[in-house]
């Protein structure tokens, strides 16, 4: 995903990465249903009294913080596409600027990810995954500075440095929150002490010890 651009479209980037990522977050969506339709997830779940308002709520609340905030935001994007003077742009977008379907996707990554990374060994896999496409990015920047670069871009970045990311702005902030990646992959132990230690501070607070489920979230 971070080195996929299409030298001969006149969006290289923006276009070829809007594409796949929607079509990579069907395939995902739907990859995610197969597996909990062949494991017999759904069922089982019925039959322990997964329908019951009490269960729903602690499954939503409790196990999924993330649902109903994602659900949210993505109900109040539908809104304003609704409400948008061409609605039907605003689903599409175009090769410059994405509309909902690109924001719908970005969500349904967020939750089948979310969904699916349940364990430190697919974290870590997560983590490893992310620094080789950074670490791929910075290396054709690499090139770039050094006036190696054997395609020709029309863009409008500010510097000739941009990598495969389109515009100089977004390489920088792609690389600095690989920095938090990388800061994991080198010192897993510190970023742990560091997230035990923010969550040990909101504990403190005298508002996060009021309720069961106060703790339970932090």
């Amino acid at each position: 995903m971070p080195l996929l651009i299409n030298p001969f479209s006149s969006q290289p980037v923006e276009a070829a990465k809007g594409l796949f990522f929607e079509g990579l977050a069907l395939v995902m969506l739907a990859g995610l249903a197969v597996t909990r339709l062949t494991h017999g997830d759904i069922q089982r779940r019925q039959a322990s009294g997964f329908l019951s308002k009490a269960r729903l709520r602690t499954h939503l609340l409790i196990e999924r913080p993330y649902f109903l905030p994602a659900l949210a935001y993505l109900l109040v994007c539908f809104a304003a596409t609704l409400r948008a003077t061409d609605p039907w742009q605003s689903f599409l977008g175009n090769e410059s600027r994405r509309g909902l379907l690109l924001i719908a996707s970005l969500v349904i990554f967020f939750l089948v990810s979310a969904e699916i990374v349940q364990s430190v060994e697919q974290a870590e896999w997560l983590v490893t995954a992310i620094l080789t496409g950074s670490v791929a990015v910075a290396i054709y920047g690499f090139l770039q500075y050094f006036g190696l670069d054997p395609l020709t871009w029309s863009t409008d970045s500010l510097s000739p440095v941009h990598s495969t990311t389109g515009y100089s702005l977004y390489l920088g902030a792609y690389l600095a929150m690989g920095l938090v990646y990388l800061a994991a992959f080198i010192r897993p132990r510190l970023v742990v002490y560091s997230a035990t230690t923010f969550a040990s501070s909101i504990m403190r607070h005298p508002g996060a010890r009021r309720t069961a489920r106060g703790r339970r979230w932090c």
